[in-house]
C-alpha cells in the first residue's frame, strides 16, 4: 500500500504541531477583533505553569496566548465560552514574562463549572502580555473553549511585509 509522503507529513504535523504552538516559548498570537476569535482545548495542552501569579497553584493544563496592548485599543474584555459542562475554566493575564513568578494584573475565575469567563482588559497599560487559559485552582480537569476579544479591537501585529 502506497502512502503519499505529503499526506504522511501533514498528518504528523497535525498530530504534533498543536502542542508546540501553545506554550510560553511559542504562544499563539491573539490580536484582532471578536470576529477573529480562537478555539482550543486544554486537554491537548500541558501543565506548563504549576504556579500562577506567584501564589496561585495551577494543577491543570494550560493553553498560552500572547496579547499585545497598545494605544489606541478599544477592546473591553476577552471572553471565554466554555464548551465542557464539568470544566471550571479560568483566564489569567500575565505581564511581561510567562512563568509562575509573573505579575498578573487581571484574572477571571468566577463562573463555576460549565460557565464562561470574562477578563476585563480596559485601561491596561501598553505592553506585552500572556493569556493563560487554564482551570480554577481546585479543578484538575480540562475542556474545550472559544476565546474572543469583545467591545472593540486589540492592535494587529505586522508579521511580514514585502514589496515585489
Amino acid at each position: 500500500m502506497k502512502i503519499s509522503l505529503s499526506i504522511l507529513a501533514g498528518a504528523l504535523m497535525l498530530a504534533s504541531g498543536g502542542a508546540f504552538a501553545q506554550t510560553c516559548a511559542n504562544p499563539i498570537p491573539m490580536n484582532g477583533t471578536g470576529t477573529a476569535g480562537v478555539t482550543g482545548d486544554t486537554c491537548a495542552g500541558a501543565n506548563e505553569l504549576g504556579t500562577l501569579c506567584i501564589f496561585g497553584q495551577s494543577p491543570s493544563n494550560d493553553i498560552i496566548y500572547s496579547v499585545t496592548i497598545a494605544a489606541p485599543y478599544t477592546a473591553t474584555s476577552i471572553d471565554l465560552t466554555n464548551n465542557t459542562p464539568a470544566w471550571n475554566a479560568a483566564l489569567v493575564l500575565m505581564q511581561a514574562a510567562c512563568n509562575g513568578n509573573s505579575t498578573c494584573p487581571r484574572n477571571a475565575d468566577a463562573g463555576g463549572p460549565g460557565a464562561g469567563e470574562s477578563l476585563n482588559v480596559a485601561g491596561l497599560p501598553d505592553g506585552s502580555y500572556f493569556l493563560a487559559v487554564t482551570s480554577t485552582t481546585s479543578d484538575t480537569g480540562c475542556g474545550s473553549f472559544g476565546v474572543a476579544v469583545v467591545g472593540g479591537n486589540l492592535p494587529v501585529t505586522l508579521q511580514s511585509f514585502d514589496v515585489s
